[in-house]
């Protein structure tokens, strides 16, 4: 044995890696060796095609304020918490979830009931939160803008007011 010491020899056979999840459970090892080895043809660059999360950042179609007029870049909508609309082409986001875009600790904001449905369009009504009563700019709120759900605050008694994802979280 100390002649293989310092040295890298090659594994034969996987039967220490079952005797160990037969012993102590299921770790990484035994899970990887589910799976085959993929071989590649040279030693290039590779390039990952990952699966992200479920959150998703979906684009602006357009923003109204509280007359439901498109707001400029010159404007400033959300003033003392007054609501304005959001118009997003899918029916992502739900009641009492928080909104961020770009500048997502300055401007969040609060979505206010279920969209009601414009064609293939989807209006919610919003509020910025924060304590931001000068409203916010509408060049933040231009079309093309990416807005995500950052949270959603909840009772701890079972809420089925706020949000409609289910996150699941996996513990080791």
């Amino acid at each position: 044995m100390s002649a293989a010491y310092g040295s890298n020899p090659q594994m034969a056979s996987n039967v220490y890696i079952r005797l160990m999840e037969q012993k102590h459970g299921k770790n990484l090892e035994s899970y990887l060796n589910r799976f085959p080895v993929k071989y590649f043809e040279e030693d290039g660059e590779i390039l990952w095609k990952l699966i992200g999360s479920a959150r998703k950042n979906i684009p602006l179609y357009e923003a109204r304020n509280f007359n439901e007029d498109v707001v400029q870049p010159t404007d400033f909508v959300g003033k003392n918490t007054e609501p304005f609309y959001l118009v997003f082409a899918e029916d992502w986001f739900a009641d009492g979830e928080t909104l961020v875009g770009e500048l997502n600790e300055i401007y969040p904001l609060r979505v206010l009931g279920d969209p009601k449905l414009e064609g293939n369009l989807y209006v919610y009504k919003v509020e910025l939160l924060g304590g931001v009563t000068s409203g916010m700019p509408g060049d933040q709120l231009q079309a093309g803008k990416r807005f995500s759900q950052e949270y959603s605050l909840v009772e701890k008694e079972m809420s089925r007011k706020v949000g409609d994802r289910i996150v699941c979280l996996l513990a080791a």
